[in-house]
């Protein structure tokens, strides 16, 4: 039998709980009179990033009967990661919350569907040991 769906569970309860108290945790930690450098944004300093994700806005269009599409506008790249990051850390306390709970409720449907494979197996072994 295969853990690979629990160890991916667990993997993902882990990541949620870190990125769920980090904002707990580094208030606690940079309270300390021992700690004189510190930063939490997003944006900040690549060398102490906690993950990198690359983010695009895909945004296009396409008429019934052609197979061809085109995007409606185009910015600056520079000028939206600037934006964007502005944004992110406004709301970073949502934000990781909800990247906390996303990522919480993926493991809990890992974890369901682990459960229902062990029943199914569990009923094949029962079928093999009545024979």
């Amino acid at each position: 039998m295969s853990f690979n769906k629990l160890n991916a569970a667990k993997s993902l309860k882990n990541t949620s709980s870190k990125l769920g108290g980090l904002l707990e945790d580094y208030s606690a930690k940079v309270s300390h009179s021992s700690i004189d450098k510190y930063n939490l944004k997003f944006g900040g300093d690549s060398r102490f990033s906690v993950f990198k994700v690359d983010v695009f806005l895909d945004c296009h269009t396409g008429s019934y009967g052609s197979s061809s599409c085109s995007t409606m506008i185009s910015v600056d790249n520079k000028t939206a990661s600037i934006a964007l990051n502005k944004v992110l850390n406004k709301h970073m306390k949502m934000i990781l919350d909800e990247m906390a709970l996303s990522i919480a409720e993926e493991a809990k449907k890992l974890v369901s569907d682990a459960k229902a494979e062990l029943e199914e197996a569990t009923k094949f072994l029962d079928e093999i040991d009545g024979l």
